[in-house]
């Protein structure tokens, strides 16, 4: 965000994490045969989506919070 702040307004249940392994069983893809990737704090749950199979890939420019948290 160029404001370095955000705000994420989700239903309960749904986000990023969710998603890729909703995405990923739909597309028939086991959970080792997937990679998530990002680069802020929203993307945690992604790495949570990840530690269940999947690998995670910090990007580069990765904050510090996301860091720590891997």
């Amino acid at each position: 965000s160029t404001a370095g702040w955000y705000v994420l307004l989700l239903p309960p249940g749904a986000g990023k994490g969710i998603a890729a392994v909703h995405v990923a069983d739909r597309l028939g893809f086991p959970p080792e045969r997937v990679i998530v990737a990002g680069d802020g704090e929203n993307d945690v749950p992604l790495f949570e989506a990840a530690m269940i199979g999947a690998r995670g890939i910090l990007v580069g420019n990765s904050c510090d919070a996301l860091r720590n948290w891997v």
